[in-house]
C-alpha cells in the first residue's frame, strides 16, 4: 500500500497587502472551483458574502491535511472539504468560532478529486489574501 500526504496550506497573509483582482475568481461555487496543486495559493475572502472553492486531486489512497493560517482579526474562517468526486458529501469541516482563529482538518481520503470551500462566518470580507 502507497500512502501520501496531501498539504493544502491555507494561509491569510499577514503582510496587510492587497491583492487584486484575485486570479483564482471567478470560484463562488463548485462548478467554478478552481483547480490547485498542493503547496500554497493566494485567494482573497472579498468582497462581503464571497466564498471560495478549490479543486484538488488525490492521486491515491492517504492522508489530506488541509490548514488555513494566519487568519486575520477580522474574520471568522469557516473551511469544509467535500468529495471524493463529489460536491455535496461533506468530508471535513472547521469552524474555531472566533476572528482570527486558525483552522485545519486531515483525514483519510481515497483516490480522487476534492472541493475545498472557505469562507467568512459573519460575511464578512478581508482585504489581507489567504494562501491556499
Amino acid at each position: 500500500m502507497i500512502l501520501f500526504m496531501v498539504l493544502c496550506l491555507l494561509s491569510i497573509n499577514a503582510d496587510g497587502a492587497t491583492r487584486n483582482p484575485d486570479s483564482y475568481e471567478p470560484n463562488n461555487d463548485a462548478q467554478s472551483a478552481s483547480t490547485i496543486n498542493f503547496g500554497s495559493v493566494y485567494p482573497t475572502i472579498y468582497p462581503v458574502a464571497d466564498a471560495d472553492y478549490f479543486n484538488v486531486s488525490a492521486p491515491t489512497l492517504g492522508t489530506m491535511t488541509v490548514q488555513v493560517t494566519n487568519v486575520p482579526s477580522d474574520i471568522n474562517i469557516v473551511l469544509y472539504v467535500y468529495g471524493p468526486n463529489s460536491t455535496t458529501t461533506q468530508r471535513a469541516y472547521a469552524n474555531s468560532n472566533s476572528n482570527g482563529g486558525n483552522e485545519y482538518v486531515y483525514f483519510d481520503c481515497a483516490p480522487g478529486y476534492y472541493i475545498i470551500r472557505i469562507y467568512d462566518y459573519g460575511n464578512d470580507n478581508s482585504n489581507k489574501p489567504p494562501s491556499l
